[in-house]
């Protein structure tokens, strides 16, 4: 399903922070099948994957991605063996006004990723840029509209600047992310259930 090939060929950019942006990894017809697999989320927020509930391609690609395959290349892409890594996979469908902000992720995390799932993109909101720092959107370093089959990694720092214009509306992804210890990655996944469970009762 994810063309690990693809990803593979994609350089990583070193300034200002290690990230890459590979596009296309996933057919049209995956897209597809992963639109109608995706589970329903109406709410904003992070939710953890064990609290959802989805269809057959997207538990395909799930596998795929926690695989010792995938795993040894994103490690290989930063440089990082990541292989004894705790990973945390976590799914986004709709955005609020509020998200977005400029951020440098957790530090519990080693490598930060995103899987978009959406149709073509139109307007600036929700394009996700890497930044030279923490006050300005403006001059990005490079910018990714949030269309299915785009994939954007990053080697977390005090300087991984990314964020996002506002935007409010579906915008799906999937997140996964390397962490430095089970402990953080438990940690992060109960904040994640407590407030994915709050989200649904406030709906």
């Amino acid at each position: 399903m994810i063309d690990l090939e693809a990803i593979w060929q994609t350089g990583v950019n070193e300034i200002p922070f290690k990230f890459f942006i590979a596009e296309n990894i996933l057919k049209p017809a995956d897209l597809d099948q992963l639109s109608e697999d995706f589970p329903n989320i109406e709410q904003p927020g992070a939710f953890p994957l064990q609290e959802l509930d989805y269809g057959p391609s997207l538990a395909r690609l799930i596998e795929q991605v926690r695989s010792k395959d995938f795993t040894y290349l994103m490690g290989k892409k930063f440089r990082i063996n990541l292989t004894m890594k705790p990973l945390f996979i976590s799914v986004r469908g709709h955005s609020r006004l509020s998200d977005g902000k400029i951020h440098t992720d957790s530090k519990s995390r080693i490598v930060s990723s995103v899987l978009y799932l959406n149709d073509d993109w139109e307007g600036e909101g929700g394009r996700l840029r890497m930044l030279r720092g923490s006050h300005s959107f403006s001059r990005a370093y490079a910018e990714v509209p949030p269309t299915g089959g785009a994939l954007v990694a990053l080697r977390r720092s005090n300087h991984s600047w990314h964020g996002h214009l506002p935007y409010e509306g579906p915008r799906r992804c999937i997140m996964f992310n390397w962490m430095w210890s089970r402990r953080v990655r438990e940690v992060e996944r109960a904040r994640h259930k407590m407030s994915s469970r709050v989200k649904r009762i406030l709906a």
